[in-house]
């Protein structure tokens, strides 16, 4: 081998490798980005973080003191940010929305949207809800099913216990 054939060689390896790195990287900064986020509004309610999850485009979190969940969205230029009293919630939900659609012989379940929402304790006030999955945004969920079901049952864990301290 020649050297022109090394050079050629490395100079394709680069090429084919340059991409990952960059994705990855991307992905890296757009993560610490989410979580910036949502500790610059858990530090707005004087919260620390006990707990947090990121996902592809959102970070979700719970205050140490376990009196609010925080949610910090940011996808195509858009923010939201929501910061849940805990105190005035009576249970958090899965909702879910998907249709069925027939794939060959078969029928496929297939989500549209993923929400958590928070049932207040006051009949008169809307549910809050917090996004994790929406068709219009992703082609498909990338564990946010598992993500959600797991927030689910910790929030109504944290929600169970103040109600039994508080009774």
């Amino acid at each position: 081998m020649d050297i022109g054939t090394i050079v050629i060689g490395l100079i394709t390896v680069a090429l084919c490798i340059i991409p990952f790195f960059l994705m990855r990287k991307s992905k890296q900064l757009n993560e610490q980005n989410l979580i910036n986020g949502l500790q610059a509004l858990a530090d707005s309610y004087h919260c620390e973080l006990a707990a947090k999850e990121v996902s592809m485009d959102f970070v979700i979190g719970i205050s140490a003191s376990n009196n609010y969940v925080f949610y910090y969205k940011y996808r195509n230029g858009k923010m939201q940010e929501e910061a849940i009293p805990l105190d005035a919630i009576d249970r958090c939900e899965v909702m879910t929305r998907r249709r069925t659609i027939k794939a060959g012989k078969k029928r496929e379940t297939v989500y549209e949207k993923l929400e958590l929402a928070f049932i207040p304790q006051h009949a008169q006030t809307p549910p809050t809800r917090v996004t994790f999955f929406d068709a219009d945004e992703q082609i498909q969920p990338n564990g946010q099913l598992k993500l959600i079901r797991d927030w689910e049952a910790r929030i109504n864990e944290v929600l169970k216990a103040r109600k039994l301290v508080n009774s």
